[in-house]
């Protein structure tokens, strides 16, 4: 939801700098966090691991599993890819539609813009997903290239 606020930032710019500049700046820092928190998860998890002692106080018992990482990392990245496009499909119909019902009623034109930026926000976010699905290995290989860094 954060991305297609921040395009939406922009249709307010040319109208009042100041207006656009306290939610531009809200959003950027909000992406920098999240963005931040995604490479800490995902790619520094051992540090994450060591903050919160995940791996302290169990008992010595071992199960052996024999699963390569890459397999491991290739499920979880198609299920979140196919959970992103499972949630981006009915919200891209219904902004499609509300995009489309709002330019056949000329009173809500000024309304257009801000509704056709959150459709190509989800259509992003179907994108995301589909490239997730379809990019698995390439994903993967460089997680595993950047764990052996």
């Amino acid at each position: 939801m954060t991305v297609p606020s921040l395009f939406a930032v922009f249709t307010f710019w040319g109208r009042d700098s100041s207006f656009a500049f306290t939610p531009f700046a809200y959003l950027l820092l909000t992406l920098l966090l999240f963005g931040w928190m995604a490479w800490k998860l995902l790619l520094r998890t051992n540090q994450v691991i060591d903050l919160f002692k995940l791996d302290k106080d169990f008992p010595e018992e071992q199960l052996a599993i024999n699963f390569h990482r890459s397999s491991v990392l290739s499920i979880a990245i198609i299920i979140i890819g196919g959970i992103m496009v499972v949630n981006a499909i009915p919200d891209l119909l219904k902004q499609l539609y509300t995009y489309w019902e709002s330019r056949q009623d000329n009173a809500f034109t000024q309304y257009s813009t801000a509704q056709l930026v959150e459709v190509m926000g989800t259509a992003l976010k179907l994108v995301s997903g589909l490239l997730c699905l379809g990019y698995t290995r390439t994903i993967v290989n460089y997680i595993e290239l950047r764990r052996k860094n």
